[in-house]
C-alpha cells in the first residue's frame, strides 16, 4: 500500500507540468498556424494580383502620358506593336510617351492615330489569346 501511495504522490507533480507543457505546446502550435496561415495568404494574394495570361487587356485605358516602355510592360506586347501604327523605330522612343509621339507625328487628327495603336495593341492581344488548333495524331512538330 505505502508503495501505491508514492507512485502516486511522485506521479501528480509530473501530471501537472505535463499540463503545462501541454498548453505551452498547444498555445506555441497555434502562433504557428497563424503565422504560417498568414504567409499563405499574402502569397495566395500575390500569386492572384500577378494575372496569368496577358496582363491589362482594355486598350481603352491609355492615356498619352504613358510611355511606350509603360505600355509594353502594362499590355505585355511588344514596342513594335505600339510604335508600327505611328511608323516609327523602336530604338529612339521606348521612353518618349505615346501623347508627344503623336503629336510630333504632325498628323490633323491625333485621336485617329491613338485609335490605331489602341488596335494593334488590341489585335495582338487577341491573337496572341487564340488556342492553337490541335495537332493530327502521328505527326511530330
Amino acid at each position: 500500500m505505502e508503495n501505491q501511495t508514492e507512485k502516486t504522490l511522485k506521479s501528480v507533480p509530473f501530471y501537472k507540468n505535463r499540463r503545462v507543457y501541454l498548453s505551452i505546446l498547444f498555445f506555441i502550435g497555434i502562433g504557428l498556424a497563424i503565422f504560417f496561415g498568414i504567409k499563405a495568404f499574402r502569397n495566395i494574394q500575390r500569386i492572384q494580383s500577378l494575372k496569368f495570361g496577358g496582363g491589362e487587356t482594355n486598350v481603352e485605358l491609355i492615356r498619352g502620358w504613358m510611355t511606350v516602355d509603360y505600355i509594353t510592360k502594362m499590355y505585355h506586347v511588344p514596342p513594335d506593336v505600339i510604335l508600327k501604327p505611328l511608323n516609327l523605330p523602336v530604338k529612339s522612343n521606348i521612353n518618349i510617351s505615346i501623347g508627344s509621339l503623336i503629336k510630333a507625328a504632325g498628323t490633323s487628327n491625333p485621336e485617329t492615330l491613338m485609335e490605331q495603336v489602341k488596335k494593334s495593341i488590341n489585335d495582338f492581344q487577341q491573337k496572341d489569346l487564340k488556342p492553337t488548333p490541335p495537332r493530327p495524331p502521328g505527326k511530330q512538330p
